[in-house]
C-alpha cells in the first residue's frame, strides 16, 4: 500500500508539514529511473525526496542526506529550481499528488505502479510541460483535474452497487480486498458486507503504518498484522523503512542468492 491513495492521505500532510514554504534547490538523477529533489526548508535545512520509478519496484523515500556524485548525473526539470512550494495536494481517490509551486505551477507524482511518472506543469490548467519518463508518451496529454475522481461512500450507494467492493471503493488495494475475502465478504448478506466495508475503511483511516515480510517480499500496509517488522505512526519513516527493506535489502538478497 506504499503507493495507495489511503496511505497518501497521511503522507501528504506529513510532507506538507516538512517542506511547505520551502524552496527547491536541486532536481537531478544519477541512477536509472531515480529522481532526487532537494528542498531548502524554511529553517534553511535540506530535505530530500527520492522517487524511484523502476517498473519492478516503484517507491518514494526521504533520505536524511544525499551525496550527489561528481560524475554520471543529470539535472532535471530546471524550471522548478528556485520555486517555492506553496502546498502539497492529494488528488481525490487517486494514486497521485503534487507539489504546488508558486501557486501557479505543479510537479505531479503520478504513482501508478509500473507506469509511475513525474510530470511538470507550468500551468495547472494545461497539459504537462515536461515529464521524467519520456517513454510514457501518453502522460503528455494528462490534465490534473481529469485525474481526480468523485466517489459517493454512502449506504444507499453501497446497496445500489449490490455491495461490489471494487466499484464502491476502487482505491482499496489488494490487501484490504484480501481481508474482506478472508472475513467472508463474498458469502455475506448485504448488511454484513456493509459492516465489513465500514470496518476496513476505519482501519484505512487509522494512522498506523506497518512494514511486513511475507513470502520473502516486503509490504507496507495500514491493516493490523501479527508479526510486523516495523510499526509507526510516522508516514515519512514508513516510506524510508519500506525503501530500506523492499529495495536495498531485497536487492542485496537477490544478489546474494545468485552467488
Amino acid at each position: 500500500m506504499h503507493l495507495n491513495y489511503h496511505f497518501f492521505k497521511f503522507l501528504c500532510p506529513a510532507l506538507k508539514d516538512e517542506i511547505s514554504g520551502g524552496t527547491i534547490t536541486a532536481c537531478f538523477s544519477q541512477n536509472k529511473e531515480e529522481l532526487i529533489i532537494e528542498v531548502s526548508k524554511l529553517d534553511g535545512s535540506p530535505f530530500f525526496i527520492r522517487a524511484l520509478l523502476l517498473p519492478s519496484n516503484t517507491s518514494i523515500s526521504f533520505p536524511k542526506d544525499f551525496k550527489r556524485s561528481k560524475k554520471n548525473n543529470v539535472d532535471l526539470f530546471p524550471e522548478i529550481i528556485g520555486r517555492k512550494i506553496t502546498d502539497i495536494k492529494l488528488l481525490n481517490f487517486e494514486r497521485a499528488f503534487y507539489l504546488a509551486l508558486d501557486d501557479t505551477q505543479a510537479l505531479l507524482f503520478k504513482m501508478h505502479g509500473s507506469r509511475s511518472n513525474l510530470l511538470y506543469f507550468n500551468d495547472l490548467k494545461t497539459t504537462p510541460f515536461a515529464i521524467f519518463r519520456k517513454e510514457l508518451k501518453e502522460d503528455m496529454t494528462l490534465r490534473i483535474q481529469e485525474l481526480e475522481k468523485s466517489l459517493e461512500l454512502t449506504k444507499d450507494r453501497f446497496w445500489e452497487l449490490e455491495g461490489n467492493a471494487s466499484q464502491f471503493l476502487p482505491t482499496l488495494g489488494k490487501r484490504p480486498r484480501a481481508w474482506l475475502k478472508e472475513e467472508g465478504y463474498l458469502e455475506a448478506d448485504m448488511e454484513t458486507r456493509f459492516t465489513l466495508m465500514s470496518e476496513v475503511i476505519d482501519m484505512l483511516e487509522s494512522p498506523l503504518f506497518t512494514v511486513i515480510n511475507e513470502n520473502d517480499n516486503y509490504y507496507l500496509t495500514l491493516l493490523p498484522c501479527a508479526s510486523p517488522i516495523v510499526s509507526t505512526s510516522d508516514a515519512l519513516e514508513a516510506c524510508n523503512v519500506y525503501f530500506q527493506k523492499a529495495v536495498v535489502k531485497k536487492n542485496f538478497e537477490n544478489v546474494k542468492n545468485q552467488l
